[in-house]
């Protein structure tokens, strides 16, 4: 899949922009404040219903005005839009037809795009809920049905902890319980799938862009201890209703879980210096990015100040993981990083791309 063309509109400081892509990628050079953050984040906008750096859509919007436009044109003929309000409404466009549900985005699966920033520290020393959404949102991109199981769940969860709260009834929750552990044990069974395949990656990358100070491994943590099956699930669900009555919420689930980060066995996050995390978290996204990338896709990479903080041997070996993965995009702030790629460069002047 390769990336045509983005089209701005109130998009942060771009009142309005049309920019053709190149199909190889490009660099965007230029001062700060000038607009290559916000451009990168209209990328992922567009493709993935999101920022990377804010959950208030209304920031996103040029100042003085009550909406804002990001519409992008692909190869295969296929183009979509997303537009929202001052008042945080979305709606998203696909080919002419209008939907409501970000889910709308996630249709095409060889439509694949990563991004990469200084937010990534967060995939380290965040909570739980951050590796969360970093792993669904990958698996979303490629597994149309894991992201419907993950709107079920959350519909469904909400509707369990409501009748909680109401009665102590064991019919309701039964029907309940029933189709929580079904969702639930097809969701972690994908994740653990998608922390396998790129657990390998993730050790060889780490050994090549930080100084090998420690051997780094990860593994998926289930709220669920020692389950084999659905039923297991229902079974630990029945066994806490009594207790979840009292206090009005599920007490273990997918909205629980973690991916754990180990250095040399211990949690990375307990002692993990801001050097060491950069690396471990720049390791799991390039171990991510060897992953997306397929002999039938290829994704669509986003770069913004993701290195800034590695020497010069560090970046070139960064640099070195995002060549021939997908079609690149990349902020850059010095000439001597132009001279990692044979990449079209673009000047980004306050709101404008020359």
């Amino acid at each position: 899949m390769v990336f045509r063309q983005i089209r701005l509109i109130n998009f942060r400081n771009y009142p309005y922009l049309d920019l053709e892509l190149p199909q190889e990628g490009a660099l965007f050079s230029g001062k700060n404040g000038a607009g290559k953050t916000n451009l990168l984040e209209a990328f992922s906008f567009l493709l993935l219903g999101k920022s990377p750096r804010t959950h208030k859509v209304r920031s996103l919007i040029t100042e003085g005005k009550s909406e804002a436009y990001v519409h992008g044109f692909f190869s295969n003929s296929s183009e979509q839009s997303v537009g929202f309000n001052s008042d945080g409404s979305v709606y998203i466009s696909m080919d002419g037809k209008m939907y409501t549900s970000l889910g709308a985005l996630y249709r095409d699966k060889k439509k694949r795009f990563i991004y990469f920033g200084p937010e990534d520290i967060l995939l380290v020393q965040g909570a739980p809920q951050e590796r969360r959404r970093f792993i669904d949102q990958i698996i979303s991109q490629y597994n149309r049905s894991y992201f419907s199981n993950l709107i079920s769940l959350k519909k469904m969860l909400s509707e369990r902890n409501a009748l909680l709260g109401m009665s102590t009834d064991s019919v309701f929750l039964d029907i309940y319980d029933r189709k929580i552990s079904t969702a639930s044990y097809e969701v972690i069974q994908e994740r653990e799938k998608f922390i396998s395949s790129i657990a390998v990656f993730f050790q060889d990358i780490y050994e090549d862009i930080s100084t090998k100070d420690i051997c780094v491994s990860m593994r998926y943590k289930s709220s669920f201890r020692d389950v084999d099956s659905s039923e297991d699930i229902y079974n630990c669900l029945v066994q806490n209703r009594k207790k979840e009555h009292r206090i009005g919420f599920t007490l273990q689930g997918i909205h629980r879980d973690d991916l754990i980060l180990y250095g040399d066995g211990k949690k990375i996050v307990e002692y993990a210096s801001q050097g060491q995390a950069r690396s471990v978290a720049l390791s799991l996204k390039l171990a991510t990015l060897s992953f997306l990338k397929t002999s039938e896709a290829s994704p669509i990479i986003a770069v913004d100040d993701a290195f800034s903080d590695l020497d010069a041997y560090r970046k070139k070996q960064c640099f070195s993981y995002l060549q021939n993965k997908g079609q690149l995009f990349m902020a850059i702030h010095t000439t001597a990083e132009k001279e990692y790629y044979d990449l079209p460069v673009f000047s980004v002047e306050e709101g404008r791309v020359v």
